[in-house]
């Protein structure tokens, strides 16, 4: 599959009303923990609203859509500049996360749709993305170890990365002081 294709479109895996539904809880559940956290982040707490749905399609379908991922890294960008953290760590980060995920892509079996998720969460939380990325692989790690043992998967059972990713990345926003 192309690294950019027609196949990442989000087609037929979920309905808009849906999406617009579970976009909004998640973003206004993000939008009033950020406010008790750091008043400074609100709007980027906004973009994590596509986020988590392109992780439900990936739970589903096993592949990130890439207008989801546009949106929410359009979204970031807005929040960053808007609020004054945008800055040369954010975007190293957001080029490591691509980089680092695309060379992965290459030799293991990481989807592309998960590098260019990383270059979206390096953007939103510059070097905390590492953080991230060490919860959503504890997190994956502990739950394949939960099927492998109850028996529901099996080595070669695929298992989406989408979905820790996200999670990782929400958690260390909203529990990791910057």
């Amino acid at each position: 599959m192309e690294f950019w294709g027609r196949e990442r479109l989000l087609r037929g895996t979920l309905r808009p009303v849906q999406a617009s539904i579970l976009g909004l809880v998640w973003g206004s559940i993000l939008f009033l923990a950020s406010y008790f956290v750091s008043g400074a982040m609100c709007f980027s707490a906004l973009a994590v609203a596509p986020l988590v749905v392109a992780a439900y399609v990936d739970s589903i379908r096993h592949l990130l859509p890439d207008p989801l991922l546009a949106v929410a890294a359009c979204m970031v960008l807005f929040g960053g500049i808007l609020d004054g953290r945008l800055g040369l760590e954010s975007v190293l980060a957001a080029a490591c996360g691509l980089v680092v995920g695309y060379a992965a892509s290459l030799v293991t079996s990481l989807g592309r749709g998960d590098a260019k998720l990383l270059g979206v969460l390096g953007l939103w939380l510059g070097v905390d993305l590492v953080l991230a990325l060490l919860i959503a692989v504890i997190g994956a790690g502990l739950w394949s170890g939960f099927l492998l043992l109850t028996r529901r998967a099996t080595m070669a059972t695929a298992l989406p990365l989408g979905p820790w990713l996200v999670g990782g990345a929400t958690c260390t926003f909203i529990g990791w002081p910057t």
